[in-house]
């Protein structure tokens, strides 16, 4: 039934997008988006993570 559900002509092409294309794409949208989001979440931390070590070590070479 959802494949009888016509959102609209594409413009420029004489392709007609359905709902549940229409679903698939904003799914797939919502999962790149927070795949970056997270990539860059990662990539943060791992900075802030070295940062502290670098901080760490200097500090041992000044005890030293």
């Amino acid at each position: 039934m959802e494949q009888l559900i016509v959102l609209g002509e594409i413009p420029g092409t004489h392709l007609q997008i359905t709902f549940s294309w229409f679903a698939l794409l904003v799914i797939i949208g919502v999962v790149v988006i927070g795949y970056k989001l997270h990539m860059r979440h990662v990539a943060q931390l791992r900075q802030k993570l070295q940062q502290h070590y670098d901080t760490i070590a200097l500090g041992s070479l000044d005890k030293a």
